[in-house]
């Protein structure tokens, strides 16, 4: 995989989907280091993942040492299972502007934002994840446009301090709680 991916360095638009098998687990394949795809601006990444907690265990593994292309601006995972902890890798990103987090992409209650994440960051999708507390620093998100939350009915709130965001344009709410 390593070598296939030398051989597109240039691509600047990639489409992932990790395929649930046992043997990666038993035999410690490895995620494929996309950090080596210098141009890739647009990542989706999923998988077709049943709900399997040995799977998702790996994907936790594999998500430490992961590394993302610098030049990304966009990014879509969905299916991963996650914990929240492993999005501050992202939120490093400095030309991110697009993440949508889809179907379980991170899984547990908690989200955290620190203060120097998510700099650049545009828009934010949030879509059937089980996320309950969704705490962020006095100024998140510093550049916001748009937040789209749907189908996450355990979410509590929105952040207070999105108030203080200057630039946000629209907030979309779809099938969530009456509170959010």
């Amino acid at each position: 995989m390593e070598k296939l991916l030398r051989r597109f360095r240039r691509l600047r638009k990639l489409r992932c989907v990790i395929v649930e098998s046992k043997k990666c687990r038993r035999k410690g394949i490895q995620f494929p280091a996309l950090a080596s795809l210098e141009d890739l601006e647009s990542l989706k990444m999923s998988t077709n993942a049943s709900h399997d907690q040995g799977f998702y265990s790996w994907m936790r593994i594999q998500f430490q040492a992961f590394n993302f292309p610098t030049k990304l601006k966009k990014l879509t995972l969905s299916k991963l299972g996650l914990p929240w902890t492993a999005i501050s890798t992202i939120g490093e990103l400095l030309d991110l502007e697009v993440l949508k987090l889809r179907e379980g992409a991170f899984r547990g209650q908690r989200w955290d934002v620190g203060d120097d994440e998510f700099l650049e960051l545009k828009f934010l999708e949030l879509s059937n994840m089980d996320v309950v507390l969704w705490k962020a620093s006095y100024k998140p998100f510093p550049k916001l446009e748009q937040l789209v939350i749907e189908n996450c009915s355990e979410l509590e709130e929105i952040p207070f301090s999105f108030g203080e965001i200057e630039g946000l344009k629209l907030i979309q709410l779809r099938r969530c709680s009456y509170d959010v």
